[in-house]
């Protein structure tokens, strides 16, 4: 029996930068349809609270609000899309010549174009049903809340705090169904880019591929996010501190522009880690490892290839 070996998370994020840095696709998706869609966003929330718009008349103000709400979603949209891009332009590492072929920003836009209401409403979908699952913690804890009379009391004591939220801590076991169901309905992008299955049909069939795997995949993105993630915040966050007081809409601005870059870069290599995923748990996941050369160890048995000696025509032709 040959023994299996899954790569590990060093080894996935590796090979998903080696194929970043052979599509040149990838920074213009990451610029146009991600950066620049993100500091948009942060643009209009540092708006909202450093700029004109914060002011005492709310319904004076109240038409350039949706204006702004409008703009938001347009712009939740255009990042959506670049997710979708990301995941065209990222499939080719499961399929046949992966990384030979080049493909330009402008095909992968209307290519990935289609993607996104597919995208939208599946995650709704998944959205939805994880909040069900949720139920099983979430009614329980609001009737102890409700209930209880120590909860009820809105008073600063730290001691009562602390004992009306003991009970609803031990309840967050009673979380574990959504979270199951979230992570093994991770593969549902790539699903609907690759095999072209969207909405429940794509979620159910990464449930068949996450089958038996779940201690896994929950290494992989948990390892995958810290590595991505977390420097990150913590950059951002010293900085935010050290701007202080001194934060005003220029600022914000500056910190929103390194924010975005650095969150969109570790995004979109999180989006081809988790499509090389995919693959490697649709394929079996395993690779055979290579037999030792050498002599074979004690009890050990390989096969000889005989040489085949030539007859004794072929001696007398030759």
């Amino acid at each position: 029996m040959p023994t299996l070996n899954r790569p590990g998370i060093i080894d996935i994020l590796r090979g998903s930068f080696e194929f970043y840095r052979k599509h040149s696709a990838l920074n213009w998706v990451m610029l146009w349809l991600m950066i620049l869609p993100g500091i948009g966003l942060n643009l209009l929330k540092s708006l909202l609270k450093y700029g004109t718009v914060n002011v005492p008349n709310y319904q004076s103000q109240l038409p350039l609000r949706i204006v702004i709400g409008v703009g938001a979603l347009a712009l939740i949209i255009i990042v959506l899309w670049g997710t979708a891009s990301v995941m065209v332009i990222g499939k080719r590492q499961i399929q046949n010549k992966a990384g030979r072929a080049r493909t330009s920003f402008k095909t992968v836009r209307q290519e990935s174009r289609i993607l996104v209401g597919r995208l939208f409403f599946t995650n709704v979908i998944q959205t939805y049903t994880a909040l069900y699952y949720s139920l099983l913690f979430t009614v329980p804890a609001l009737m102890y809340l409700l209930i209880h009379p120590t909860c009820q009391i809105q008073s600063k004591n730290w001691q009562a705090t602390t004992s009306c939220l003991w009970p609803v801590l031990l309840m967050t076991p009673l979380l574990i169904p959504a979270l199951v169901y979230l992570l093994r309905t991770i593969f549902y992008g790539v699903i609907i880019a690759t095999e072209d299955k969207a909405y429940r049909e794509a979620l159910r069939r990464s449930m068949e591929v996450t089958k038996g795997s779940l201690l896994y995949i929950l290494t992989i993105v948990l390892g995958l996010a810290i590595i991505m993630y977390v420097p990150v915040l913590a950059l951002v966050s010293v900085l935010q501190i050290l701007a202080g007081t001194s934060m005003n809409l220029i600022t914000s601005t500056l910190l929103s522009i390194l924010d975005n870059s650095l969150h969109s870069f570790g995004c979109m290599l999180m989006i081809l880690s988790v499509v090389s995923l995919y693959g490697i748990l649709r394929d079996g996941g395993a690779k055979e490892e290579p037999k030792p050369l050498g002599r074979p160890k004690k009890g050990e048995t390989r096969t000889k290839i005989k040489e085949v000696k030539p007859s004794s025509r072929s001696r007398s032709s030759k």
